[in-house]
């Protein structure tokens, strides 16, 4: 299938971050079409978020210079973080790690017997490396059927892919830092995008995913989902899995005063039209209905925001503004006078250190509903798809897929390739990592009968056991 041309709409944004709408007529071919329009939007100055290394000094931000076409521009911190600050960030890992209560991580849930048919669908995360623009296979819970196929059955497609953020020293082979998660939870349906960074950003992200469908499968958020506390149950599982990444870093000796992850959970009943999202960081969710376009979005977690940085400066933390010289603005965020974290995102799970001046893993929950709109979709991804599309963009492009005959899978892989197509052509070789899910909201995940293998550990791969 070729990619459609898309509407007359095309939404961009000036160099002070205002929209403004303009009338695009259709010329030349549907592939050139579609990708000169966003290279068209890719013009203003944007933001970019970080990658922060092991030790916090580098953070690689590629920028398109306004002249001279797409040369990639590396960003750094204002201030390199100094050699007493790095060895303060490792000496509060290891008093927490002294402190840290122990754990056994033996939750014994429906995920693993399967007892109410309930079921979780995860990525595999290599050990140790995983070369560039790989896909991922996927793994259930409990084991019985294959994944793919089960999410075929509802329409639902998923895309779990490796980027490429090349090093002086060669090839990148680093693990890919995103996750997902879909899960059946009896009359719930719940679906998940976690977008790491830090050095392993792969680690709160995979356990994130796997632990927040847990959670909200427990007892406590069960009933409140039974009640009609919607918003109550994924404030509670927010919780939860941020207390579970503490308590499990501890355990695993996983350092993550600096690193953590974006997160977008959605919870729906398929009975009722309606939508709960909760969001921290980034990884933005967006109703799609055909003929009408992308009729809600979430909103990303920004310093800009005026409410989320007065939370960091009330408690004791800054915001540093850098302005480049191809007119890229940053926004970071830092403990007072430190040279660490150097966050982009105000709201995450993990990232402990942040945790004392205002970074906070308290999600916002909104609820979205589609009673007049039956034949809706609903998309969630991270920021390897937003960087350089518009969420009106991204809307119309896979309705306009899916309004030729296309299935979900197809207009999500197409979608793929497009935002690939933008990082190439903006950022050279650099690629973040891609993650997205969409769901056709007029279906509803099906139920599986699982033969049980009592005398064998199930779901190997899942840190939820």
């Amino acid at each position: 299938m070729d990619l459609p041309n898309l509407p007359q709409r095309l939404s961009v944004s000036s160099a002070n971050g205002s929209r403004t709408s303009e009338r695009t007529v259709s010329s030349g071919s549907p592939n050139s079409d579609f990708r000169g329009r966003i290279s068209q939007s890719a013009k203003r100055p944007t933001k970019r978020y970080s990658d922060v290394s092991s030790d916090g000094v580098r953070v690689r931000h590629m920028a398109r210079f306004l002249t001279g076409g797409f040369e990639p521009a590396p960003r750094r911190f204002d201030s390199e973080i100094t050699p007493s600050e790095l060895a303060e960030l490792h000496a509060l890992h290891q008093s927490f790690v002294r402190s840290a209560p122990e754990v056994v991580d033996n939750h014994q849930t429906a995920f693993a017997t399967g007892d109410d048919n309930s079921w979780m669908i995860c990525p595999d995360i290599p050990n140790d490396s995983e070369g560039p623009f790989e896909p991922r296979d996927f793994t259930l819970s409990p084991l019985g059927t294959r994944p793919v196929k089960l999410l075929a059955k509802a329409g639902v497609a998923v895309s779990n892919n490796k980027g490429n953020k090349p090093k002086p020293s060669g090839e990148d082979n680093s693990i890919g830092q995103d996750s997902l998660s879909v899960s059946f939870l009896g009359a719930w349906e719940a679906y998940g995008v976690f977008d790491g960074h830090g050095d392993m950003g792969h680690w709160p992200a995979q356990r994130a995913a796997q632990s927040m469908p847990k959670h909200l499968h427990d007892v406590d958020c069960a009933k409140l989902l039974r009640q009609g506390q919607v918003e109550a149950a994924l404030r509670l599982a927010f919780q939860n899995t941020q207390a579970d990444l503490q308590k499990m870093s501890g355990r695993e000796n996983v350092n993550i005063q600096s690193t953590g992850s974006t997160a977008t959970c959605v919870v729906r009943d398929p009975r009722v039209s309606e939508l709960w999202v909760a969001t921290v960081g980034d990884s933005r969710a967006a109703l799609l209905v055909p003929g009408h376009g992308v009729v809600a979005e979430t909103k990303d977690h920004r310093p800009t925001e005026e409410v989320e940085r007065l939370r960091i400066e009330a408690n004791g933390g800054e915001v540093r503004t850098t302005t480049y010289a191809d007119g890229v603005v940053m926004h970071r965020i830092f403990a007072l006078g430190k040279g660490y974290p150097g966050l982009c995102t105000t709201r995450t799970l993990g990232d402990l250190v942040s945790k004392s001046f205002g970074v906070t893993a308290e999600p916002e929950v909104v609820k979205w509903s589609y009673h007049e709109h039956r034949e809706a979709y609903l998309l969630i991804a991270c920021d390897g798809i937003w960087e350089f599309m518009e969420t009106e963009q991204v809307g119309d492009f896979l309705l306009d897929v899916l309004s030729q005959g296309g299935t979900c899978d197809e207009a999500l892989k197409m979608l793929v390739h497009c935002a690939r197509d933008q990082w190439s052509e903006n950022e050279g070789d650099y690629c973040d990592d891609i993650t997205a899910i969409l769901i056709p909201l007029y279906g509803n995940l099906p139920e599986i009968e699982v033969e049980l293998v009592h005398d064998r550990e199930c779901c190997t791969d899942c840190a939820v056991q």
